[in-house]
């Protein structure tokens, strides 16, 4: 969010059209603001005037891309194909969903009682799970 943050706009666009190759992250998951598509469009359409080479991800599919709901949107899209021809779609699992699973586990493990009847402690942290401390101590993982 660079563009969102720095001053002087043009000299970061400036900067970015410099790059031998630049890569959009995630297109289409940006804020669905006037000033986030107009702050895309300049980045996209700058690198058109360069000739520049352009890589984009985005969960976006082709057709999406082509009936795009604005007129502002349509335009980024257009240039976006001109640039990218070759286009690879990869399928699979979700990473994160698979990642949230393996956490649920851990945490579902650490949580389940002992033999002695009490939760099994843990020293460490779960990512992205907050932890706290039970009534004897403990660390536990928070939030399932």
């Amino acid at each position: 969010n660079l563009l969102q943050s720095t001053q002087d706009k043009q000299a970061l666009l400036d900067r970015m059209q410099s790059y031998s190759l630049l890569v959009l992250d995630d297109l289409g998951a940006e804020r669905d603001t006037a000033y986030a598509a107009e702050q895309v469009f300049n980045v996209v359409d700058a690198r058109v005037q360069t000739g520049l080479p352009l890589i984009v991800t985005t969960n976006l599919s082709v057709a999406e891309m082509q009936q795009a709901d604005s007129m502002q949107l349509k335009r980024i899209y257009d240039r976006v194909l001109e640039l990218c021809p070759v286009r690879i779609k990869l399928e699979g699992e979700s990473r994160r969903a698979q990642n949230a699973q393996q956490r649920l586990t851990i945490a579902n493990d650490l949580l389940r009682p002992s033999r002695s009847g009490r939760k099994r402690g843990y020293s460490g942290a779960v990512a992205g799970l907050p932890s706290v401390r039970d009534a004897a101590g403990a660390k536990m993982v928070q939030g399932l």
